[in-house]
């Protein structure tokens, strides 16, 4: 693991997901040019539900892409990549606000390696891990869900 953490350092001065990519051995996210939030997730459990789901006989995997103040749903279904809806968010110590269509919604959130934690203002949890895949440009190029 440590030769990926190197590889990891390596790429710090690169944009978008490719320093990341160390982080699939579970080694420390230094964060490049992005904050630590910004990336790929995919959500692996929300509430009492786990991810993925059988969707119509298809498996349903989602993610968050967030990156400079936009945070994208974005869905794959029997491996195909949708895009979500699009909505705004800023930060604060620990605390995202997005602005989404129904009004604002603030999540707390902590980051371990690659695994972002988030518990909405009602105490839902929601479990994410940084993924590489889909990149974020398969996301921002992909047919509405």
């Amino acid at each position: 693991n440590s030769s990926q953490n190197q590889s990891n350092q390596s790429n710090q001065g690169q944009s978008g997901n490719q320093g990341n990519q160390g982080n699939q051995g579970g080694g420390i996210n230094q964060g490049g040019t992005q904050t630590g939030i910004e990336g790929v997730w995919e959500i692996k459990k929300m509430g009492s539900t786990t991810y993925p789901v059988m969707e119509d006989g298809v498996e349903l995997r989602i993610y968050y892409y967030i990156k400079s103040r936009k945070i994208i749903m974005a869905y794959k279904k029997g491996g195909t990549v949708l895009k979500g809806e699009e909505d705004s968010y800023t930060l604060s110590g620990n605390t995202i606000t997005i602005t989404t269509s129904s009004g604002l919604e603030t999540t707390t959130y902590s980051i371990s390696g690659s695994s972002l934690k988030m518990t909405g203002s009602d105490g839902t949890l929601i479990e994410c891990m940084r993924v590489t895949s889909p990149t974020a440009q398969e996301i921002e190029s992909a047919p509405p869900y």
